[in-house]
Formats: C-alpha cells, sequence, structure tokens
C-alpha cells in the first residue's frame, strides 16, 4: 500500500491512530528499516515495553509503541520503559513513539536521558522523510 494516499498530515495520522497495535508496531519497524535499520518487531514476550529492535552500525536501539487516540504518554512510561532499556544502552538509544502526543513530565524527565520522544506530528516528519529517501 503507497502511503502517498494520505493527502494530508492529519489523514495519515488518523489512519495510523485506527492501526490494531501489532499493525503500527510492523509499520514502525517498516519505517526504521526504510530510514537505514534492521528492525525486529520482538513481539511483546521481550523486556517489558521494548517493541522493536532496531540495529544500525552495529548499535541496538530500543524501541516501544503506543498507538493512542486521546490518551498523552506520561512521565511513568517513560520512567518503566528507561528502566527496561537502561541496561541494554552504551551508545545507543531508545524511542518512545506515540500517535497522541507526551505530557511535560514525561519530555522532561526524558531530557537528559537517552530517550527520543516521538509525537504524532514528529512521526509524520519520520514518514515524510522516508518516502524522500526512497
Amino acid at each position: 500500500h503507497k502511503q502517498s494516499q494520505w493527502h494530508t498530515d492529519r489523514e495519515l495520522l488518523d489512519w495510523l491512530r485506527g492501526l490494531k497495535p501489532w499493525e503500527f508496531e510492523k509499520y514502525i519497524a517498516e519505517l526504521f528499516t526504510k530510514l537505514g535499520y534492521k528492525s525486529t518487531v520482538t513481539g511483546g514476550g521481550y523486556d517489558k515495553g521494548i517493541d522493536i529492535i532496531a540495529e544500525k552500525d552495529g548499535l541496538k536501539h530500543y524501541i516501544q509503541c503506543k498507538k493512542y487516540i486521546t490518551s498523552t504518554v506520561g512521565v511513568s512510561e517513560i520512567r518503566d520503559f528507561y528502566g527496561a532499556i537502561a541496561d541494554h544502552l552504551a551508545q545507543a538509544k531508545g524511542f518512545f513513539i506515540t500517535t497522541n502526543n507526551f505530557t511535560l513530565e514525561a519530555e522532561r524527565f526524558a531530557e537528559d536521558k537517552p530517550i527520543e520522544l516521538i509525537d504524532g506530528y514528529k512521526l509524520i516528519k519520520y514518514i515524510r522523510h522516508s518516502e524522500k529517501s526512497k
């Protein structure tokens, strides 16, 4: 399926929010593959909160996906994710991706950590970028 069928970012975001959680994870793994990572969906059986492992330049990066429509991602979720990945991170980083957004507290907590918070609008930017880099 071609992404270009969504004319506006809004339509694309609505489509993403309509996916089932496992479809969203698969989509994010494909997105990271397009962005040059070797991505594997862990299928939830891995460490708590790690949905995808994305490898690039010999480093493993850890991704958690939260497909939210109205819920915002709070600090406790970021804290749990950080707890799950902290031991794994040497030079790698974590990505927390949501289709909605993060609370200010969550953003503050992640500020000095190797975690990139990707909200709905930032996610759209990543997707648009991946379409161009084909």
